[in-house]
């Protein structure tokens, strides 16, 4: 090991001991770690009701884009895509949402 790495990794060891002492001190002071205006019972409740808009948020965005891929696709087919090749080749010449918006007739968001 040369120097610089010596050095270094005898810093890190002085930083964790460091941040061990104070986590130490503070437990023993009784000092509540993280946001001190959410309790523990603000937390349980919240954080669920969060998780559930997130998961809705992301499930929405995905049935919305698969709508628009969807209308593309259908597209595609009227144009004599009928083969999952041709239709794979059809959506890569569009390759960005806002082509498939234009592709369907719709003014992209």
């Amino acid at each position: 090991m040369n120097r610089y790495e010596s050095l270094a990794q005898a810093e890190r060891r002085a930083i964790y001991e460091r941040t061990k002492a104070a986590l130490q001190i503070a437990k023993r002071n009784s000092v509540t770690l993280g946001n001190p205006r959410l309790t523990e019972a603000e937390f349980k409740r919240n954080v669920p009701e969060s998780v559930k808009k997130a998961t809705a948020a992301r499930i929405g965005a995905s049935i919305g884009r698969a709508a628009k891929v969807m209308k593309v696709i259908e597209k595609a087919r009227e144009q004599g895509a009928h083969t999952l090749q041709s239709i794979a080749d059809y959506l890569n010449e569009k390759t960005s949402i806002a082509r498939l918006e234009r592709a369907c007739g719709q003014e992209p968001l």
